[in-house]
Formats: C-alpha cells, sequence, structure tokens
C-alpha cells in the first residue's frame, strides 16, 4: 500500500522553559504515523535553503519516508515558535518561509502529477492551521488547494484532506465533492454537533469523515455508521501532533482492513500517546549532529 502525501513541514521551536527544537509540520507528522504503522509514504513539499532544511531532510529519510520529491526553495524553511502551559500549546510566532510560498503558488505540474498517479491514496493538508497569515493570502491558499484537488480528482487514487480548523470561508462547499476522506480539528463543537457537521459533509459527497475535538475525543463517521471515541484522563505533557496522529494512524488502519471503530480505537491511543511527551514525533534536534 502506497500513500502520498502533500503538505507542511517545519522546525518547532518549543519556548523556555522547554526549550527544544523538533522537526515537524502537519503533514509531516501525518506521513510519520503512516510509516509506523507499515505503509509506505512518498512526502512531497518544500524546504527553504538552509541548515534547518538539511535537518528536516536527514529526519525524514531516517524515518523512512521517500522525499525523492521533495523540492528545495531559497530563503528560510519553516519555523513555528510553541510555549507549553498546562500541557496545552500556544503559537507564539510563526515565520513560514518557503512553506508560504508553496502555499501560495505552488500548482501541481505535470511531473508531479504522473508520479502521483502510481499512489493508491493521496493525503493533502490545506495548510488551515496557521496563526498568522494575512486575508489576502488566505485567499490564494485556497485557489491553489482548489486547483491541486481538481488536479488530484482526475487521477485514480482516493484523497485524503485534512481542513483542519476550517478557516478558508467557502473550501469545504467549493471542494468536498473532490474529497474522499475528510478531516477536521473542531475542539470547540460537543459531540451532538460535531455527529451533526459529519453528516453533512457526508452528504456532500465524501466517504468518510474523522473531526477531532482534543480532551473531548473524535467523531468518525462513514455512509454506514457514526462513531464517537471517547479519550482517557491523562496527564497531559503536549498537545501538539495529537490531531495528526489520530488522521496517520487512523487513515492507516482504516485502509489496510481494520473496521471503523478498530481503527478509531488505535489512532484514539496514538493521539493519547502523543499527549505524553513534548514534540509530535522526533527526537530533540542536536545541531552539532545533523
Amino acid at each position: 500500500m502506497k500513500i502520498a502525501v502533500i503538505g507542511d513541514n517545519c522546525i518547532d521551536v518549543y519556548l523556555p522553559p522547554v526549550n527544544k527544537k523538533y522537526v515537524g509540520g502537519c503533514a509531516v507528522n501525518v506521513a510519520i504515523r503512516l510509516v509506523n504503522q507499515g505503509i509506505e509514504v512518498s512526502y512531497m513539499g518544500v524546504v527553504g535553503s538552509d541548515l534547518n532544511s538539511e535537518i528536516i531532510c536527514n529526519s525524514l529519510s531516517q524515518r523512512g519516508l521517500d522525499i525523492s520529491y521533495l523540492s528545495q526553495l531559497k530563503g528560510p524553511s519553516g519555523i513555528t515558535e510553541t510555549k507549553i502551559v498546562n500541557g496545552q500549546k500556544t503559537i507564539v510566532k510563526e515565520e513560514l518561509g518557503a512553506q508560504l510560498d508553496f502555499a501560495t503558488n505552488c500548482t501541481l505540474n505535470e511531473k508531479q502529477l504522473n508520479f502521483l498517479s502510481g499512489f493508491n491514496y493521496i493525503y493533502y493538508t490545506g495548510f488551515t492551521s496557521w496563526q498568522f497569515i494575512k486575508e489576502e493570502e488566505k485567499k490564494k491558499i485556497k485557489n491553489i488547494v482548489i486547483k491541486n484537488l481538481k488536479l488530484l480528482d482526475k487521477l485514480d487514487s482516493e484523497v485524503i484532506f485534512d481542513y483542519g480548523e476550517n478557516k478558508l470561508a467557502g473550501l469545504v462547499e467549493d471542494t468536498a465533492t473532490l474529497v474522499d476522506y475528510a478531516f477536521f480539528s473542531l475542539e470547540k463543537l460537543d459531540k451532538e454537533d460535531a455527529v451533526k457537521f459529519a453528516k453533512r459533509i457526508l452528504q456532500m459527497g465524501c466517504l468518510l469523515v474523522g473531526i477531532t475535538l482534543g480532551a473531548k475525543g473524535a467523531v468518525v463517521a462513514n455512509k454506514k455508521e457514526v462513531v464517537y471515541f471517547l479519550t482517557s484522563d491523562i496527564d497531559v505533557i503536549d498537545t501538539l501532533g495529537a490531531g495528526d496522529a489520530f488522521i496517520g494512524t487512523f487513515m492507516a488502519r482504516y485502509i489496510l482492513g481494520d473496521s471503523l471503530i478498530a481503527s478509531g480505537k488505535k489512532a484514539t491511543d496514538a493521539a493519547e500517546n502523543t499527549c505524553l511527551h513534548i514534540g509530535g514525533w522526533s527526537i530533540p534536534i542536536n545541531y552539532n549532529n545533523k
């Protein structure tokens, strides 16, 4: 089974008192979880032209990702500064660098589409988790996302799309018919509202909808069933990457043949385990040993 992952990467910088740096990014976090479940993954994205780009590339290669379609753009790689307070993350600053250029300007080209045509599934992040982008940049991102989803729709692959916090106005309505598996991070919703939302998205044409609700758990629905997954009472250290762990683990198990319930349980366990350590998945970066 082969999955292509398209999307962002960054260096997660944890401010004091943690004072550590990790390789991260929503798409990368999902890709790692897929690999952990035995899925063959190719990662398509961009890095900058700095030391951090070498760190990111080396880290992904060491974890078993194919990065032959990871491109390099001039400028810095993305950096996200995070503060942890009582286990909850707060994004303090984002320096998107090459990631912003990728999200606002890069339509999939013929070479990339030919490569992607060989995959059973394609995961694509909607870049909707960024906190500090301007309205004009949001519009550009939305236009690129729509163009790329239309191009992916022409392939035989099934598309997994991460709408994140659903901050791009009208994106769901414009793209749901192009998406097979839709995921959202909507912590403000309660269980009942999440179920209603999932059913509405299914009516738009998606095969499956997953909604993570933070500490309240997650709702996953397909055409036959709607299941609510409750989280355990754990001592949370860091929530960064928990939603990505849920998506990656769920999709891996689901496409490998597990039931929706079994996939959701394993995904919930993966998300909870992610909350028990700092960083989405990697060990801290040692810049003296790239």
